[in-house]
């Protein structure tokens, strides 16, 4: 099922488009991964691991304690308590994690993303772990139509070896949004090679989207190319028709190349 519902705009966009909805991206929920054991917050870690500043411990130890009583009451009075006193890195990170079991206690997203935010930027995040926050903060920034960030944040998850299966669908349509073409295309095909390899259809935004961008850019020949793609792996009557329909409204053949695309037309129904 497409992870994008948005209806296109005018003219080619909407042939593209095949005349169907393709679905706005729902927020990879978070609930589960991040509803992880607190981190220490003692002093007693290795010398060269992180610690908590001295006037940040008594906030972040009640903190640790509201959460796995699942006060969230105390839990919001201790981070207040210690928001003011986290002057540390791991302070940062802390005060970040504590937030964002806040965020996803009450289901308010955009808490759970200032938070991931806080944590990454603290410095003091557990290297494991920075792949997964760069994907959700990534997934979040795109849902905020923030598509730099979106790319920022999806590139290092990338290049962290993140597995989401929607990361690339979200990384090429935050690069198409911010002009950035041919670094969308590449991310498109290594997605759909990767797919093919894996022997399973790559998603229909891959080819619906890459052509809705090289039309916007006036790249004819190519929109009709993923076209041609997008009919490989979806061989309906449907694809066909949008296919040839926006063949001819694009390269605008000439009569008798014309009549050959109706009976095309004809003969796939």
């Amino acid at each position: 099922m497409s992870i994008f519902r948005e209806r296109s705009g005018k003219a080619v966009f909407g042939l593209i488009m095949g005349g169907t909805a393709a679905a706005a991206m729902m927020a990879v929920p978070l609930t589960g991964w991040a509803k992880e054991k607190a981190p220490k917050a003692d002093k007693k870690k290795p010398e060269a691991g992180p610690s908590v500043s001295k006037g940040f411990q008594p906030a972040a130890v009640k903190m640790d304690k509201a959460l796995k009583a699942k006060d969230f009451v105390a839990l919001e009075a201790a981070i207040s308590e210690g928001a003011p006193l986290a002057t540390a890195p791991y302070d940062q990170y802390l005060l970040g994690f504590f937030n964002l079991q806040m965020g996803l206690n009450s289901k308010d997203q955009t808490r759970q993303s200032v938070a991931l935010d806080r944590m990454i930027d603290s410095g003091a995040a557990p290297a494991a772990d920075l792949t997964r926050y760069h994907f959700f903060s990534g997934n979040f920034a795109y849902n905020a139509k923030d598509y730099a960030k979106a790319v920022d944040r999806l590139t290092r998850a990338k290049q962290g070896g993140s597995t989401e299966s929607a990361l690339p669908l979200l990384l090429m349509d935050s690069l198409y949004k911010t002009n950035q073409l041919e670094n969308g295309l590449a991310v498109a095909r290594e997605a759909v090679a990767a797919n093919r390899a894996a022997g399973t259809i790559p998603a229909e935004d891959y080819y619906v989207r890459s052509a809705q961008a090289l039309q916007k850019a006036g790249r004819p020949n190519e929109v009709i190319d993923w076209l041609n793609l997008r009919l490989t792996d979806y061989p309906d009557a449907k694809t066909w028709r949008n296919a040839l329909f926006v063949y001819l409204q694009t390269l605008k053949p000439d009569a008798e190349t014309t009549l050959d695309a109706l009976r095309l037309m004809r003969a796939t129904n």
